[in-house]
């Protein structure tokens, strides 16, 4: 029960910071507010724990001191903001599907949070993702190993770990992980809701958490949910932002966007992908928007500084660190870097291929039909398939086609498509555009709901069906933490790695 009072302290801080942050830049989102002021208080805080670390101060009494104040005035401003703008309030009386599917996603999240309150397996301690913050807090102040190439990655949740390890148990990373996964579901749940109705936002919602990959991240010490996460409040405040008329208020919007990115960037380097795609599509945004060619340029070219600079703001440190250590700022990756040897930048290179088959045209042509149904995918885990997915297409017969369709459909396929030429082809590092085409699904889905006639309650028992599955495959990861009697000794969690 400490490790769930700390996790609360730390979203109450981290809320106030950003949402602090966001009232002091002016910009105020009509949806997803709270969503988004717990991801960017996320990224503050980490920054906080990384200015102390560079000045030898990680010290655990320090530290929980700090998270307690810091708390203690994010939990004022929550008393005075009681309904902040952009709640995902689901109130009025609802009917049984409803009430249903309310059951099922907090079905769904209780079991997550049961697992991830399940100490670290040996396997956990020796990733990087937590010898880094072990490291920092051992020595009392961040240090970065020269010969462990990981270790040079962006590390932005990395140090919001060191924070975490510092105020409660070895549970609190992946509890910290966990948390990014409620902000991106409260995020997606929020912009739903105001857009399409309350079915549709618990559908979204229900959708996302019921990828088998989500919940299995969000019980391990993984950085993958948060920057996905980021990514996606960035894609919905970038469709938020096509809808505003007011140009300074859209300005704002994108450098809300930038942050947003900035933040992803500052955890995975996979994330320029976003960064680019969403440049251009600011660019894009602004140029139609204006009267003339002129002032279209015009626009843009302010309107993409704006946006840069926000994103510069929150991922520089990590990216100049390399380049004034190693000549790279992406380094290892692309022409290595000062001090490599190229033996070791051939074994890391060789290793990181390892997750992905001979790429081929063809087999780009099939990757949907690999990823869902045969999972010819050597890195994907059986059962990890984002089976929600597969129903986003029925958002072709029962919804109209939207603005926001268009942005979801053209990220998906981009982001599909750098990821499968340039990636190492695990599924985590397209939770991005999975998460979006639940929403797509969500939406489809919505319809069916809605729908009367002969049709409607075959579709309604395929939708439950699908979200019942997605149930079982959580409690079957979970029986041997539950259940460790009832299970072979053979699958005990002692005696096996997570899941």
């Amino acid at each position: 029960m400490a490790d769930i009072a700390w996790l609360m302290f730390l979203a109450l801080a981290a809320w106030g910071s950003g949402d602090m942050l966001l009232h002091r830049l002016q910009v105020a989102p009509a949806r997803m507010r709270g969503a988004i002021a717990l991801m960017v208080g996320l990224a503050l805080l980490s920054y906080l724990c990384l200015a102390m670390g560079a000045l030898g101060m990680l010290r655990p009494w320090l530290l929980r001191a700090l998270v307690v104040g810091v708390a203690a005035w994010g939990l004022a401003r929550a008393w005075v903001r009681v309904r902040p703008a952009g709640s995902c309030s689901l109130s009025g009386r609802p009917d049984l599907p409803t009430a249903a599917l309310a059951a099922l996603l907090i079905a769904s999240i209780s079991l997550s949070l049961f697992a991830a309150l399940d100490p670290p397996t040996p396997l956990d301690l020796t990733h990087y993702h937590l010898r880094a913050p072990l490291l920092w807090l051992e020595r009392g102040r961040v240090a970065w190993p020269f010969q462990d190439l990981p270790y040079h990655y962006p590390q932005g949740m990395e140090a919001l770990f060191a924070l975490g390890l510092a105020v409660g148990s070895t549970c609190m990373p992946q509890l910290l992980h966990f948390l990014t996964a409620l902000a991106t579901l409260w995020g997606v749940v929020s912009f739903a809701r105001e857009r399409w109705g309350r079915d549709v936002a618990l559908l979204a919602g229900l959708f996302y958490w019921s990828v088998p990959e989500v919940h299995y991240l969000a019980t391990i010490p993984f950085v993958d949910l948060a920057w996905t996460g980021a990514e996606v409040l960035a894609v919905l405040a970038f469709v938020d932002g096509l809808d505003m008329l007011d140009r300074q208020r859209r300005l704002r919007q994108w450098a809300l966007v930038g942050i947003l990115v900035g933040w992803a960037a500052a955890i995975k380097y996979a994330a320029l992908w976003t960064a680019l795609f969403l440049g251009l599509g600011i660019i894009w945004a602004s140029l139609a928007a204006a009267a003339s060619r002129r002032e279209g340029w015009r626009l843009a070219v302010r309107a993409a500084a704006i946006y840069a600079a926000s994103a510069f703001a929150l991922a520089s440190f990590w990216y100049i660190k390399n380049w004034l250590r190693f000549g790279n700022p992406v380094y290892p990756f692309l022409w290595g870097g000062r001090g490599l040897a190229p033996a070791d930048a051939q074994t890391w290179m060789a290793f990181l291929h390892r997750f992905g088959p001979a790429r081929s045209v063809w087999r780009f042509l099939r990757l949907p039909w690999d990823v869902l149904m045969t999972q010819r995918i050597p890195s994907m885990r059986p059962g990890l398939f984002p089976y929600p997915v597969a129903l986003a297409p029925m958002l072709l017969v029962f919804r109209r086609w939207e603005r926001a369709t268009t942005v979801f459909v053209a990220f998906f396929l981009a982001y599909l498509t750098a990821w499968y030429w340039t990636g190492t082809l695990q599924l985590r590092f397209i939770l991005a555009p999975i998460t979006l085409a639940c929403l797509l699904a969500a939406q489809g889905g919505g319809e069916v709901l809605r729908r009367k006639g002969l049709l409607a309650p075959s579709a309604s028992a395929l939708l439950f069906l699908a979200l019942a599955l997605g149930l079982a495959i959580q409690w079957q990861a979970l029986a041997p933490h539950i259940l460790p009697h009832a299970v072979p000794e053979i699958s005990r969690p002692e005696l096996m790695p997570r899941w």
